[in-house]
């Protein structure tokens, strides 16, 4: 968290609090909390991991409860939308439901929706 706030820019006492007081306005636990953007970057990772070649067009996000820099987390994308592409370059146009929870309690702390091209896909309707 801090390398990354550091390469942001981002100085936010909530991600690397000095002191107690620092967290007391933001949060109930008094430990840094880790980005919300750098959370998010797990679906870029899933999307390039799982579909090579895939092309991230863009993604909304919510940013629903924090997480801090000892608790596990999890990543998940659910497909909820496929659509051939027609124009030049063709493909796939994949709509996924995005979510991060928290491993301990199952609780979303990132939500939203990403768009992402399968440039080589086709659609198979049965």
């Amino acid at each position: 968290v801090s390398t990354f706030s550091h390469l942001i820019g981002d100085y936010n006492p909530v991600h690397f609090p000095s002191t107690q007081q620092d967290t007391a306005a933001y949060t109930s636990n008094q430990k840094p909390i880790v980005h919300g953007i750098l959370l998010s970057s797990l679906f870029s990772s899933i999307y390039a991991t799982l579909v090579p070649g895939a092309i991230y067009r863009s993604q909304s996000l919510n940013f629903v409860k924090a997480v801090h820099v000892d608790e596990e987390f999890v990543g998940r994308v659910e497909v909820i939308r496929l659509k051939q592409v027609s124009r030049k370059g063709g493909g796939v146009m994949c709509t996924c439901e995005t979510t991060v929870y928290r491993a301990e309690d199952k609780m979303a702390c990132v939500s939203g929706e990403a768009q992402v091209w399968l440039p080589s896909a086709t659609v198979v309707r049965h």
